[in-house]
């Protein structure tokens, strides 16, 4: 996924922590200090990240095998997520998510394959 510039406002103390990270030396620049603390909020809130995984295929910018990586659930999993929470499959998903669940493989069984 290509990289794209997001700007928002935030408080002093997060702008000088971010700035304070990279003049120490912890992080090379203020995107990664961010980056880092977007990914460690998702892991300790898995509600959230199980909201945004939903609504990212609900909008159509995943697959369901996308949104299931993120979750750590398996496809069958993954299917009982979105029906609980009233999602429909969108149709053409299956080959998809077949294509992607491949891709997953091949980089589980090489992790030096980057396709």
């Amino acid at each position: 996924m290509a990289n794209e510039v997001v700007t928002f406002t935030a408080k002093h103390i997060t702008k000088r922590a971010a700035e304070t990270a990279v003049e120490t030396g912890v992080y090379a620049r203020k995107d990664e200090f961010i980056e880092n603390a977007i990914e460690t909020l998702l892991s300790a809130r898995k509600d959230v990240k199980a909201d945004i995984a939903c609504e990212l295929y609900k909008k159509g910018d995943i697959s369901i095998g996308k949104a299931a990586e993120m979750l750590g659930k398996n496809i069958e999993e993954m299917k009982l997520e979105l029906h609980g929470r009233g999602i429909k499959r969108r149709t053409g998903d299956d080959i998809k998510n077949t294509k992607e669940g491949a891709n997953i493989a091949i980089k589980f069984v090489n992790p030096k394959t980057n396709k």
